[in-house]
């Protein structure tokens, strides 16, 4: 029976042992992809930083790997061939990355998930949807974590959720749920399957009725 659930498989030995950060190869990448992944890289980055299980090494790195997207992928933007900026958003994957597998990240990955597997929605596009919502739910719990995270992009007095539009805006990435091709009759069988997610769980503000689940899904239409 298909379940549209994304599962995942780890192995010791499982991932290649050098990498090569190599900006030119990058210029053959469609731009879209190139400013999606960099987006779901953001999320990794911001929800490491926001995990409650993080520690200083972890939240040192995905603070400057944020600074870092947001100032590269803007000048990508403005010049699709500057091998510095298509660089630096290659060290910013390379910081992002502290947190995975061994911080659980929140509700921005356990919905974005859902959204692909059911919804058959990009995997970095649905990150374009759900960060901004679910930093808006979390910002009541975490909001001292999300005003050092706007020092790290170089707006203090603007909500990161905000600039983080903003970053989309200018990239001209989806913000919607339907931007994205999820339609209401999807809705039920996400938030059946949110609720029993264990990233969902771990998000920093607790996630525990539907009715949590239909918030942030409000922020994201």
């Amino acid at each position: 029976m298909r379940k549209k659930l994304k599962v995942g498989f780890s192995k010791v030995d499982m991932s290649g042992q050098t990498i090569v950060l190599d900006p030119q190869l990058s210029l053959h990448t469609p731009e879209k992809l190139w400013y999606s992944t960099a987006i779901r890289s953001i999320d990794h980055a911001i929800e490491s930083f926001c995990a409650v299980a993080a520690n200083p090494y972890i939240r040192a790195n995905t603070w400057q790997a944020v600074r870092l997207f947001f100032s590269s992928l803007r000048r990508t933007m403005q010049n699709p061939r500057d091998l510095d900026a298509r660089l630096s958003s290659q060290e910013a994957v390379w910081l992002a990355t502290p947190g995975l597998f061994r911080v659980l990240m929140g509700a921005s990955h356990g919905i974005s998930y859902l959204l692909g597997s059911i919804g058959g929605a990009p995997h970095g596009y649905t990150s374009c949807v759900t960060l901004p919502a679910v930093l808006r739910w979390n910002a009541s719990v975490n909001g001292d974590l999300q005003r050092e995270l706007a020092g790290a992009i170089g707006e203090p007095g603007r909500s990161v959720a905000d600039s983080l539009g903003a970053l989309l805006d200018d990239l001209s990435l989806p913000r919607t749920l339907k931007d994205i091709g999820i339609t209401p009759a999807m809705i039920p069988q996400i938030i059946e399957y949110a609720l029993q997610s264990p990233i969902v769980a771990a998000n920093p503000r607790p996630i525990k009725t539907e009715a949590d689940l239909l918030e942030i899904l409000e922020l994201a239409s």
